[in-house]
């Protein structure tokens, strides 16, 4: 039997559909199949609850160019790295439909692109991801804008600056919603704002809003974190040239235009 056979048949198509999550922290493969698959030696982790809407498909490996709308449970190791981050990394989907028992075990690709938004209600997340094609089409040209703070993202190829070099491991002593007591932090004044404190058992990331002493605040409350548990904290930058120079000593990869005035002489009354 073929593939169209086996799609078409009423009585031999068990579905199987895969998702490749492949993004810059870690990747993540799944299955809304009821039990583990392996394809190409690669094993797909069954998860309940994993479900898409329907989609309209012009041929194998082609799609329409609307939203593939995915929903999946709030607490899967995927949500908790790249659903709560201010900034949300670049997390590619590859969807690919197959059946069980199909002896040439294709699994063509039925969707493909980057993931666009995520939603969290109550225990579900939800994820919009357009077609490669709708997000090609919508592409904006790239262009270099004139401005006073930094336009690099800390840590980028462009900015330079080595994670390993700015971070403080330590662990949990106690913890009350987003308000999370230390171990140590040598940090002062604003060093963590806008950085990252990391639950390095999980992966699980959130961004610093304040600290003091050894207590530090994040935007959200991790998941899953409790006393004990191992924390990687990252210095943050708000992408001023003095702490380009003055923190960093980076100030030769300074993204920004510092002499920028912030008055604009054509928008505003003079004085």
């Amino acid at each position: 039997m073929s593939y169209d056979d086996y799609e078409n048949s009423d009585s031999d198509g068990y579905v199987v559909e895969l998702y490749d999550f492949v993004g810059l922290f870690n990747s993540y493969y799944y299955t809304s199949f009821a039990e583990d698959v392996v394809v190409d030696g690669r094993t797909y982790v069954s998860v309940a609850g994993l479900k898409r809407k329907n989609l309209k498909v012009t041929s194998v490996g082609g799609s329409s160019s609307g939203d593939l709308e995915i929903e999946l449970p709030f607490d899967l190791p995927l949500t908790k790295e790249y659903a709560f981050t201010d900034i949300p990394p670049t997390l590619h989907l590859t969807l690919r439909r197959g059946h069980r028992g199909d002896p040439s075990e294709a699994f063509p690709v039925i969707w493909s692109g980057e993931v666009g938004s995520w939603t969290i209600r109550g225990r579900k997340a939800s994820i919009k991801v357009p077609s490669a094609f709708a997000t090609a089409l919508d592409a904006t040209v790239p262009a270099q804008r004139w401005q006073g703070p930094c336009s690099h993202l800390l840590y980028d190829t462009r900015c330079g600056i080595l994670r390993v070099d700015h971070r403080h491991i330590t662990t949990v002593v106690s913890l009350s919603g987003n308000i999370i007591n230390v171990a140590s932090l040598p940090w002062s004044g604003t060093d963590g704002v806008g950085g990252e404190a990391i639950n390095s058992d999980t992966g699980e990331r959130r961004t610093i809003r304040s600290h003091e002493g050894t207590v530090i605040t994040v935007k959200v409350a991790f998941t899953e974190l409790r006393p004990g548990s191992n924390m990687i904290l990252q210095k943050g930058c708000d992408h001023s040239a003095a702490t380009c120079r003055d923190k960093f000593n980076n100030l030769d990869r300074y993204g920004g235009c510092n002499l920028v005035p912030s008055l604009n002489p054509f928008g505003s009354t003079l004085r």
